[in-house]
């Protein structure tokens, strides 16, 4: 059945865990239950030596889903003010035989970080551990979602499983990942690998060594990765479609792109067949903005093995690459790939030419000065009377003389 809890404050705390499962076919093989978390002010899962989790799990049967969020009003979720998973605090689910079911956050606030005593990361997830697909993980905030200090979300296809990894999907006013990571992986699997997309109404950065990956080690395509947001920050971080076989996208949507430092790669090996006549054989990187900044950076459309090189799609105002970024779409044994930049005012990199030493010789422009064009003639004389004059702020009358001048000013060639 169902495992249900309602309170203002949840908190689940070293090592202790809340758990719907179905191990055993001997005992009917049914579908494990859903687990739902309810709370208006917070919830908290904190880990210490060891993992603190709340999870469901299926064998034989269907795993259910994992739900944090306020209790309905009018048959709608609310969102609960905040919700944080702190080292080693672990919300998945787990599919066997049969598909896996979704974690679900709705929350204003979710923070993921830390590592437990042992190593285990803190975060959300969802994997697939034999034939059934992972279900995927979504989280909807109206504030900040951010994943920092080796926190994690993914959403994982195991070795040995023949079902696909799941998407991971999170919208919110603000998304950030520094350090930590968002992973839709697929090891040996026989379909291929999930999907990320991201969406923010303010912005969205990944930062200080974060990765967002999406990749299928088998033969088969990897998913897309797609990041849309009026700002966009990428600084000493990864961007990654990595497929064993053909494809994985890249699709970037925003007013600002900025990258320092950073890597978007789509890369391909080819060792395997495409999903589609029309799939390029390569990976994609699609950008489409206002300004789009490289800094010591690089774009990646790269095939390898029998994979030809990608497509690489920018649309851009203005397009500001530095000397020192890189923008490829190569091919090790197939053909090259094709990178295009829409931009309205060109490509500026490499046509600035350093300005001369003597730019302006301000002297040439000035006429020559009188003294300089003949000798100097006129005079200019003061004469003043006798008496003792009044202070200069006095009020002047007939008795107290003038000052005359008699004086000839002249400028003229000799």
């Amino acid at each position: 059945g169902d495992v249900t809890i309602t309170s203002p404050v949840i908190e689940v705390t070293d090592a202790a865990a809340i758990s719907s499962r179905a191990d055993d076919v001997r005992f009917g093989g049914g579908n494990s239950g859903d687990v739902k978390l309810f709370a208006t002010d917070s919830i908290r899962i904190v880990g210490s030596v060891n993992a603190a989790s709340v999870t469901a799990r299926g064998s034989a049967g269907r795993a259910g889903n994992v739900t944090l969020a306020a209790p309905e009003v009018n048959g709608v979720l609310g969102s609960v003010a905040s919700v944080e998973l702190l080292d080693g605090g672990i919300v998945d689910v787990s599919a066997g035989l049969q598909d896996g079911g979704l974690v679900y956050v709705k929350a204003d606030t979710l923070r993921i970080a830390g590592q437990s005593g042992t190593g285990i990361p803190s975060g959300l997830g969802a994997e697939a551990v034999s034939t059934g697909n992972a279900g995927g993980v979504r989280v909807e905030a109206s504030g900040l979602v951010r994943v920092e200090q080796g926190g994690a979300i993914n959403a994982i296809a195991r070795i040995g499983s023949t079902g696909t990894a799941g998407d991971i999907e999170i919208s919110a006013q603000q998304i950030e990942f520094r350090g930590g990571r968002g992973t839709a992986d697929s090891f040996d699997s026989n379909i291929g690998a999930g999907s990320i997309r991201l969406a923010a109404t303010e912005s969205i950065r990944v930062l200080d060594g974060a990765e967002l990956t999406v990749r299928s080690d088998s033969g088969y395509d990897a998913g897309s990765l797609s990041l849309d947001a009026p700002r966009i920050d990428v600084r000493d971080s990864a961007l990654t479609a990595d497929s064993g076989g053909f494809g994985g996208n890249i699709e970037i949507s925003t007013d600002r792109l900025e990258l320092l430092r950073a890597t978007v790669a789509a890369f391909s090996e080819g060792s395997g067949t495409p999903s589609s006549a029309t799939t390029p054989a390569g990976g994609n990187i699609t950008i489409h903005g206002g300004a789009v900044v490289l800094n010591q950076s690089r774009l990646d459309a790269n095939g390898s093995g029998n994979a030809n090189g990608g497509l690489i799609d920018i649309t851009a105002s203005p397009w500001l690459p530095s000397g020192d970024s890189i923008v490829t779409a190569s091919s090790a044994f197939g053909l090259e790939g094709i990178v295009i930049v829409n931009t309205p005012y060109g490509e500026v990199t490499g046509d600035l030419a350093a300005l001369p030493e003597g730019f302006l010789d301000a002297s040439s422009l000035l006429e020559t000065p009188c003294l300089a064009r003949g000798a100097p003639s006129g005079s200019f004389a003061v004469q003043r009377l006798g008496q003792v004059l009044p202070p200069p702020d006095a009020p002047l009358s007939k008795e107290t003389g003038a000052v005359r001048s008699n004086a000839a000013l002249t400028c003229g060639a000799p």
